[in-house]
């Protein structure tokens, strides 16, 4: 039957079942192709194209296991400072003062002192380590370190005490405690026997950040005691 001007299409069942068929076909075939690909390529690479889910170490991560420098390719040039009497040496940068004392209290300083600050003011920018050598005399380093505890904690004008803790610079360990007498101050007490020790003090005033510990740090990872 037909309307007028246009003709109605004829399509037999047999013809389009058969059509049908073929697509499907086509449409398998496709889909195992598929299959076979990325079984192939899970099989070279043990996983397939998609994103991993495996985390990685971040260059954080990689940096952190990395040595850290100690400073001591900065120190070799330095200059040495051996105790008159060869009972210990240390190194330190060209621009800090030694001064050989030999008192009660301090066998050498060195002082380093930023240019250009005030004049009169001992330590308004720079600091100042003091090294002297003791005699254990039986006694613990350990307690040694304590009674000088006490003393800081019984002087009037020092302030902000705190308790002592364990150190280790360089070759040897010991304890350190700090407090303020006008500026941050520190003592620390080391030995490399049962016979002997250092008593070192360092008084740091750094208000421009100017990296005055760190350069500390470098000095004392320098410090040994010689036979």
């Amino acid at each position: 039957m037909t309307q007028k001007g246009r003709a109605t299409p004829k399509l037999s069942a047999k013809g389009g079942f058969a059509e049908i068929v073929i697509i499907v076909a086509v449409l398998v075939l496709a889909a195992i192709g598929g299959a076979y690909y990325l079984g192939t390529q899970k099989n070279k690479t043990g996983s397939t194209n998609s994103p991993s889910l495996v985390s990685q170490a971040s260059p954080t991560t990689a940096d952190a296991r990395r040595p850290v420098p100690n400073g001591t390719g900065e120190t070799v040039n330095w200059k040495t400072y051996k105790d008159t009497n060869n009972r210990f040496e240390f190194k330190y940068p060209d621009n800090v003062v030694t001064q050989e004392i030999n008192s009660q209290d301090t066998d050498v300083l060195i002082s380093f002192k930023y240019p250009g600050s005030p004049d009169g003011c001992e330590l308004c920018d720079g600091y100042v380590l003091y090294f002297k050598l003791g005699n254990l005399n039986q006694q613990p380093l350990k307690q040694v370190a304590e009674t000088e505890l006490k003393k800081e904690k019984d002087n009037e004008f020092a302030s902000n005490v705190q308790p002592l803790v364990p150190i280790s610079t360089g070759n040897y360990s010991g304890f350190t405690f700090s407090y303020i007498y006008q500026i941050k101050s520190t003592n620390i007490y080391l030995s490399a026997n049962k016979e002997s020790y250092v008593k070192i003090i360092k008084s740091v005033d750094d208000p421009q950040s100017r990296g005055y510990e760190k350069t500390i740090d470098q000095i004392l990872s320098t410090f040994k005691f010689t036979p």
